[in-house]
């Protein structure tokens, strides 16, 4: 039986992310004490690892379902 736990996903379809294109999902995972979250780009593919948590960036035409990105 797996744990139920909390995964926050945006959604960001632009060509470039920005710093601030991050702000929300991190303090959406700072508030709730959460270390991963995925962040659905253009085309844009890299982990972004910071102090406390990790955000995996995924380009939304590689990956159609979530389940297996989350490995479910």
């Amino acid at each position: 039986v797996k744990e139920n736990k909390v995964i926050p996903i945006e959604i960001k379809i632009k060509a470039n992310l920005k710093k601030e294109d991050f702000k929300g999902i991190k303090k959406f995972m700072n508030k709730y004490k959460i270390s991963n979250g995925i962040m659905i780009t253009a085309n844009d593919e890299r982990t972004l690892t910071e102090k406390h948590y990790q955000i995996q960036i995924i380009p939304y035409w590689k990956h159609w379902s979530i389940k297996r990105v989350l490995g479910v």
